[in-house]
């Protein structure tokens, strides 16, 4: 027998945003027979200057997660695209990777010039993240700056902060089914960016909407530290903690879910599904034809107008049997398809490593 078949991930990500692929891909090594590694050293895929140059860019290294796979002779680098954009996909990196997962994949966004045309079938759509934390492979993350990779002493203070404070799977799914305090639940976070404007300008109004619809008994408003400008500061908040936040969630009767930055999918997408609450949102941009197709979800994810979502939300706050049977539904499909190790079970069976006919619940 050759060497065990190896899984490398190369730990320069922002651990938001690898946490939950790190997950999955340790939750199935050993029934599909391979290592799975974290490595701290530059990979050599990065000895080529042109390749170098995309992880000089902050957004890229903090959301684009670099692997390598190696079995006897088979030995080749795929990514995982964790990135807002839809339409970004940094060149030469396509051309050098055997297979580019896109969280945010959008066809029509995908480059079709002459040097990207024998490259499109590389591109895969790959299920949407949220933090995670598993303690087994990120009790020592990375800590020294790095020159090649432009890993800094910023990000080094980052994760210091951040890893003790993302939750478990596990912390997660005892959330479920608790005791209820909240009606609707709906918490933003505020970008002052002009590009977000519009985006911020939606989540105000939706607020206001609930104001005259009287959700009374709701969570709802911009959790910051930051000073907000007039009308937003009218619905300003505290920021939660990770905990507090996903406390407030799981208490909730129904969640309310509008599109991330430049329309991508938010971190709250799985965190709801994962918590098993009911939800009334925005219609999903990116990964729509693969989201929609679960149990359920182009029924809740249906809605683009402030007034809309709103009122939806106060049709199923009446419609107890239907909110229950919404969440049972959530928290199922999230288990058998959208959890860590479901979702890297796919990326395997494209990269023709995941063992075939397995059950992949978690």
């Amino acid at each position: 027998m050759g060497p065990q078949p190896t899984i490398v991930y190369y730990d320069f990500a922002d651990i938001r945003y690898s946490s939950f692929y790190s997950t999955g891909f340790r939750l199935n090594a050993a029934r599909c027979g391979y290592r799975f590694q974290f490595s701290r050293k530059v990979p050599r895929l990065l000895d080529d200057p042109a390749v170098r140059v995309n992880w000089r860019n902050d957004s890229t290294r903090a959301c684009l997660l670099l692997y390598r796979f190696t079995s006897g002779e088979d030995d080749y680098y795929f990514c995982i695209d964790t990135h807002d954009y839809s339409r970004s996909y940094p060149w030469p990196l396509l051309e050098r990777v055997r297979a580019y997962f896109k969280v945010n994949y959008d066809p029509d966004q995908v480059p079709r010039d002459r040097d990207y045309a024998a490259q499109v079938e590389k591109i895969k759509p790959v299920m949407p993240f949220f933090p995670l934390r598993d303690g087994r492979v990120e009790r020592l993350p990375r800590l020294l700056p790095s020159r090649t990779m432009a890993w800094n002493h910023h990000d080094m203070a980052r994760r210091i902060i951040d890893a003790p404070r993302v939750p478990t799977l596990q912390a997660l799914r005892a959330l479920r089914g608790g005791d209820k305090a909240h009606d609707v639940v709906f918490l933003s976070a505020y970008y002052p960016e002009a590009v977000h404007a519009p985006a911020m300008e939606l989540r105000y109004e939706l607020m206001r909407e609930f104001d005259r619809l009287g959700f009374s008994r709701s969570l709802y408003g911009f959790a910051t530290r930051m000073k907000l400008p007039e009308p937003f500061a009218r619905y300003a908040m505290p920021r939660f903690s990770f905990e507090d936040y996903l406390r407030a969630l799981a208490q909730a009767r129904l969640a309310i879910y509008v599109r991330g930055c430049l329309d991508c999918i938010s971190f709250k997408f799985g965190e709801y599904l994962c918590l098993g609450v009911p939800v009334v949102g925005q219609t999903i941009a990116n990964n729509r034809e693969r989201l929609t197709g679960l149990p359920h979800v182009a029924e809740q994810f249906a809605f683009d107008s402030p007034g809309d979502i709103a009122r939806e939300a106060a049709v199923l706050l009446g419609e107890g049997d239907r909110s229950r049977a919404l969440a049972e539904s959530n928290a199922r499909v999230f288990d058998t398809d959208l959890s860590p190790q479901a979702t890297t079970a796919e990326v395997l069976e494209v990269l023709g490593v995941h063992a075939p006919g397995s059950d992949r619940r978690t």
